[in-house]
């Protein structure tokens, strides 16, 4: 489709060095997403009027020169200029060539400190993506819906990156990297590797507070208070990146009835890192940080002589963010 709407130049802004190349960034940009791999901003070159180099023209007749000499009038009383942005003639084919997918292989738990000595390994094909694991901590269908760079599509910019923005939300892997190699099957073909690297699957975390309140609203004793809060984070639920988080608190105020106030509360969070909804959601794979969270909470709370509460509440709700791509070519 025409992509010049988006043109940032139009007849009558100012001239600037820096419109050119914003220009000339914006057009290489449409070439890749229609498999234009290795077409860069170096293939193209801006060409600027041209009037004053047609003037030293020996071949041109009166009547040529004297129109040119007009334009070059004009030009001195309402100075503008005209640029053309070409395509350099490339001796590398390569740079105009489409490329497509060839074989797509993932590494979906590889460790941070290289392992040299020899490991076992299982080989399974899922969507015609090639997963080769060392341990069964993932189920290989989850990752494969989220691989959007697919064997014999046509190589398009935006599903790389899709599908490294995707999995770096993941909380299951600490990072990720996408390598592209030239298939030894044919020139138009990009092999691809994808190497992921665990986190840590759970983290557990301890705090002890400790309080001292001089201003209760209900009696004028001074309190001093004391807590204690468990914290137990699991990254990889389900063996699909489903993190949950579950806090567990517990404390008394000392008073002048020893103990005043009993506090106690338990929490959990599951945050699935995907929309879950009875309807479709269209263009869900466009979205970024998009996932699906649901959270319960109880307390107790028994101040001493006055009142007892027990509470329970719970949400649903979803969180995510996007954002603008012009793809068009």
């Amino acid at each position: 489709t025409d992509s010049r709407s988006q043109s940032s130049l139009k007849k009558g802004t100012h001239y600037s060095r820096q419109l050119l190349a914003t220009e000339i960034g914006r057009m290489a940009d449409t070439f890749r997403p229609h498999g234009y791999y290795r077409f860069t901003k170096a293939d193209l070159y801006v060409e600027h009027d041209t009037v004053f180099a047609a003037l030293i023209d020996p071949s041109l007749d009166p009547l040529e020169q004297a129109e040119l000499l007009e334009k070059l009038r004009l030009k001195k009383e309402n100075p503008t200029i005209n640029v053309t942005i070409k395509q350099r003639v490339s001796r590398d084919t390569s740079h105009v060539s489409k490329y497509y997918i060839g074989q797509v292989t993932v590494y979906p738990d590889l460790p941070i400190v290289e392992d040299t000595s020899l490991v076992k390994t299982d080989t399974s094909v899922i969507r015609n993506i090639k997963f080769i694991s060392r341990t069964k901590k993932f189920k290989l269908p989850f990752i494969a819906d989220n691989i959007f760079l697919r064997p014999g599509r046509l190589y398009k910019q935006n599903n790389y990156y899709r599908t490294s923005n995707r999995l770096s939300q993941f909380s299951a892997w600490q990072y990720n990297n996408i390598d592209f190699q030239n298939s030894p099957l044919a020139d138009s073909l990009l092999d691809i590797t994808l190497r992921m690297y665990p986190a840590k699957k759970q983290n557990l975390t301890v705090d002890l507070e400790a309080s001292r309140n001089t201003n209760d609203i209900v009696s004028v004793t001074n309190l001093f208070g004391t807590g204690l809060n468990l914290g137990l984070q699991n990254r990889n639920a389900f063996k699909q990146s489903v993190q949950t988080n579950t806090n567990l608190r517990g404390g008394v105020e000392f008073g002048s009835s020893f103990i005043q106030t009993t506090l106690a509360s338990l929490s959990h969070t599951i945050s699935i890192p995907r929309i879950i909804s009875p309807f479709p959601i269209r263009r869900e794979g466009r979205l970024r940080l998009a996932q699906t969270v649901i959270n319960a909470n109880l307390t107790y709370t028994d101040r001493r002589d006055l009142f007892k509460l027990r509470s329970i509440n719970g949400s649903f709700g979803y969180q995510w963010s996007r954002t603008r791509q012009h793809t068009e070519g």
